[in-house]
């Protein structure tokens, strides 16, 4: 699931990505920290919401 996350991150070029899983290993509960130039600009909601909708098909396939 980490690689899933990461590899769907890739696009944004980040400049850190932090991974933290919170599920005792079962994988449903993330805590996920990306820096990117991508966000430059952008509101906290705006950077939120980009994040949340390239994770959509990883989170809906893990269900």
């Amino acid at each position: 699931m980490k690689g899933a996350i990461e590899q769907k991150l890739k696009p944004l070029d980040p400049l850190h990505t932090e991974i933290v899983d919170f599920s005792d290993g079962c994988g449903l509960k993330f805590d996920v920290k990306v820096v990117s130039q991508e966000f430059e600009g952008k509101s906290l909601v705006d950077r939120h919401r980009f994040v949340a909708m390239t994770l959509t098909n990883v989170i809906q396939n893990c269900s």
